[in-house]
């Protein structure tokens, strides 16, 4: 891990102390009236302007963290921050990331491949061939690190010479990937909203979520049922104009009723194998512009109502 580019102690506690003290916020109101400067830079405004000093606890947190993996804090005016997120969400995109990897990951094309923790036989099927035809073209994969398709997806990413973000639900210093892997960091990254040391809500799932979906260029629901934590990433999907994909399974499917109404929603049926045919929207999702991936919040209605946690 020491290849990648890293925080220090000091300037990650100083980061872990000022967020889980004003939370996120009041964080975000303090750096949207920043420039694009370094992240030392802006650690030394927290401490000097800001009075923000780390304590024994921050520091301990932060040394745990670049012993177990390395982490490297990511504010929002930094320059590496993804723009897709920040042109998705605006003033409420988190205002600090938390990585460990390659964060080249970041400006790369990206696919999300999601769906329910407890697919059939046939829908991780799906996820995988997906994933395969996604890598060899070229696209990086996005899940959610749930296990199930999220995890399937991971896992074939990298078993097949690709690459996958992670975005995880929990904080990084207690992030457990779901899916086997060898750490080839050079191919993964692993991307936490969520400030070191802070307890795990149902809002961890859901923030996760809307990260999943303003990554993405697109997404491939692999199996998904009538609720559930895809349905909320679905609905942030479409809110961002991203394009949504649904396999399209058998009548006998379980979930079969749920992909119907995907598709009656707008999402395009894809068949449970790919096809050559699915190049060309990937080469159509490649050439899409930034502009026409920014955000609609307005437009368009969530799926099948509420939905529960994943």
């Amino acid at each position: 891990m020491t290849n990648w580019p890293q925080t220090g102690v000091e300037e990650l506690a100083t980061w872990i102390e000022a967020h889980s003290r004003l939370r996120d916020a009041k964080l975000s109101d303090w750096l949207w009236t920043t420039q694009e400067i370094s992240v030392s830079e802006l650690s030394g405004w927290l401490r000097d302007e800001k009075k923000v000093a780390p304590t024994k606890h921050s520091l301990a947190l932060a040394e745990q963290l670049l012993r177990d993996g390395g982490c490297c804090v990511i504010p929002r005016p930094d320059s590496r921050y993804p723009l897709l997120i920040k042109a998705a969400w605006g003033e409420t995109a988190p205002p600090l990331l938390y990585c460990r990897g390659n964060l080249d990951l970041l400006q790369s094309l990206e696919f999300a491949v999601i769906g329910t923790r407890r697919p059939s036989a046939l829908g991780k099927r799906a996820a995988r061939l997906y994933t395969r035809f996604l890598v060899t073209h070229g696209w990086v994969i996005v899940s959610g690190n749930a296990p199930g398709v999220d995890a399937a997806a991971h896992e074939e990413a990298l078993a097949y010479g690709g690459a996958t973000v992670v975005f995880p639900p929990t904080p990084l210093d207690t992030f457990q990937p779901s899916f086997r892997w060898s750490e080839e960091w050079e191919r993964c990254l692993v991307v936490s909203r969520y400030v070191p040391g802070s307890e795990i809500t149902p809002w961890n799932f859901l923030g996760r979520n809307q990260l999943v979906a303003a990554m993405c260029r697109g997404a491939l629901v692999a199996e998904t049922g009538m609720r559930g934590g895809t349905l909320d990433t679905v609905g942030h999907l479409r809110r961002l104009r991203r394009r949504v994909f649904v396999t399209d399974l058998p009548p006998e499917a379980k979930h079969c009723r749920a992909h119907q109404l995907l598709k009656a929603s707008g999402a395009t049926p894809v068949p449970v194998a790919p096809l050559e045919e699915f190049a060309h929207e990937l080469l159509m999702l490649r050439s899409t512009s930034s502009s026409q991936n920014e955000t609609n919040m307005n437009d368009s209605p969530d799926f099948f109502g509420e939905h529960r946690m994943p």
